[in-house]
């Protein structure tokens, strides 16, 4: 079998040379060179393919296992990315790129992928995981709350007294990190914008010499879930960790 898929890989690979450069030719040429195990070469007619048709979900599929074979997570990751720029609602895509996210340190980027897959309260359940991807999912989402103190409800009140609570429960989880840490200190200034009836639309961060994603991830996470009174309205907020 091997060997018939070696020569057929090599049939595709004189067409392409000729000229042949096809989805179909492409295709059978980045199939048979995984199956072969020559992963450089199922990315590069993989690539190829995607030039072609950037919006077929599968090809990103494929080469996001190529990749992931062969330990590229930065192929893996802008992989994963065309994936869910295709199908924004992919669960795998999702969970695959929360748990990269959280394993490199950036929880913001990983908690933003929980939520599309499971809500702000975690209680979405996505289509298309299977039973044990969703429960592992739903778990390490859950743990993720309480290592950033995030509160699902969010918080409620005028802007002063949500940036009061907000920065209470960011100050917990700062005072973990201190213990990992020493010498941690910082501090960050947020942008935040409200919509008519209070609700959070946007958080960004505008500056930030804290450099600790727990804290960032903590304020971000409070913050988008809850509802400050006083209509739609742009805050610069500035808190110190020290």
């Amino acid at each position: 079998m091997g060997s018939d898929d070696s020569k057929a890989l090599k049939a595709f690979e004189r067409a392409i040379a000729g000229g042949m450069r096809t989805p179909a030719t492409l295709g059978s040429a980045a199939k048979l060179a995984f199956s072969l195990g020559d992963l450089q070469k199922a990315a590069k007619y993989g690539e190829d393919l995607a030039k072609l048709s950037p919006d077929n979900v599968d090809t990103w599929r494929q080469l996001a296992k190529v990749y992931q074979l062969d330990n590229d997570p930065d192929g893996h990751e802008r992989a994963l990315e065309e994936i869910l720029r295709v199908v924004p609602d992919d669960p795998t895509a999702h969970l695959t790129m929360a748990r990269m996210a959280q394993r490199t340190d950036r929880l913001v980027k990983a908690l933003h992928h929980y939520e599309r897959m499971f809500g702000d309260d975690g209680k979405k359940t996505p289509t298309g995981l299977g039973d044990d991807d969703l429960k592992a999912g739903r778990t390490e989402y859950s743990n993720l709350f309480k290592d950033l103190a995030i509160e699902k409800k969010g918080f409620d009140g005028d802007v002063n007294k949500v940036v009061g609570q907000v920065r209470l429960v960011a100050r917990k989880v700062f005072e973990k990190q201190l213990k990992a840490h020493k010498g941690l200190s910082g501090s960050l200034t947020l942008v935040l914008k409200t919509s008519k009836s209070g609700l959070v639309d946007e958080v960004t961060i505008d500056k930030d010499s804290l450099k600790d994603s727990s804290v960032v991830a903590s304020v971000i996470g409070n913050f988008r879930r809850s509802h400050v009174s006083g209509g739609a309205k742009r805050y610069v907020i500035e808190m110190s960790f020290e």
